[in-house]
C-alpha cells in the first residue's frame, strides 16, 4: 500500500480510467487470440480434406450400401405378411382337420407343419427382413394351431355322433367343443404349439 494506490502485477489500480483501459486491452487480446486459434483450426481441417479426397472405390462402396438399405425398406410389405399369415392359418387348419378326419385321431405334432406353412407364406408374401415380421409369423402360427386343434375336435366328435360337422356345431355349439378341446389338451400339445410358433417366427423374415 503506497499513497492510497495498490499495484498488482503490471496493473495500476490507482486510477479508474487506467483500470478500465487495462481490462479492455486484456479482453481484446484474449478475443483476438481465440479468433486466431479458430482460423488456424479451420485452415488445418480444409487442408486435411483437400489432401485426402474420397477415393472412387470408397464412393462406390458407400453408394452400394445406400442402395442395399433402400432396397431392404422397399421390399417390406406388412400387408402382404398379414395376408400370408391369414392364408397360412386357414389352409393349415384345414389340412390339420383333414388329417384328423382321415385318421380319426387328433395328431398334436401336426401343429409343427402348420407353423412351417404359416412362416413360409408370411415371408413369401411379406419379404420381411426385420424382427416384426417374425412376430407376425409366430402369432399367426399360434392362431392356426388353436383353430386347427378346435376343428379337429369338431371332426372327431361329429364322426363319433355320426353327425355332419355343421349339425354338430349348430347343435352343440362352440362352447361344448372348446370344453372338449380343453379336456383333451395335454402338456405335450403345449410343446408342439411352442415349436410351431417358433417355426412361424423363424421362417417369416431374413436377417
Amino acid at each position: 500500500m503506497k499513497d492510497g494506490n495498490s499495484e498488482i502485477g503490471d496493473y495500476d489500480f490507482g486510477s479508474d480510467d487506467a483500470y478500465k483501459t487495462n481490462m479492455q486491452d486484456g479482453v481484446e487480446d484474449k478475443l483476438n487470440s481465440a479468433f486466431n486459434g479458430f482460423v488456424q483450426k479451420d485452415e488445418n481441417i480444409t487442408e486435411a480434406v483437400v489432401a485426402e479426397p474420397l477415393s472412387a472405390e470408397s464412393l462406390d462402396t458407400t453408394l452400394e450400401r445406400v442402395e442395399e438399405i433402400d432396397s431392404a425398406y422397399e421390399d417390406k410389405n406388412f400387408a402382404g405378411a398379414i395376408l400370408g399369415g391369414i392364408i397360412g392359418t386357414v389352409v393349415g387348419a384345414l389340412i390339420w382337420t383333414l388329417i384328423t378326419v382321415i385318421t380319426n385321431y387328433k395328431i398334436g405334432y401336426a401343429a409343427i407343419g402348420v407353423g412351417l406353412l404359416v412362416g413360409f407364406l408370411v415371408y413369401r408374401m411379406g419379404k420381411g427382413k426385420s424382427f416384426m415380421f417374425g412376430i407376425i409369423g409366430g402369432l399367426f402360427a399360434l392362431i392356426a394351431c388353436v383353430v386347427g386343434d378346435f376343428f379337429s375336435v369338431v371332426a372327431i366328435m361329429a364322426n363319433e355322433l355320426e353327425m355332419s360337422y355343421f349339425s354338430y356345431l349348430t347343435g352343440h355349439g362352440f362352447a361344448d367343443s372348446i370344453d372338449i378341446m380343453k379336456a383333451w389338451f395335454e402338456p405335450l400339445d403345449l410343446l408342439f404349439y411352442g415349436i410351431a410358433a417358433y417355426a412361424g417366427f423363424k421362417l417369416s423374415f431374413k436377417d
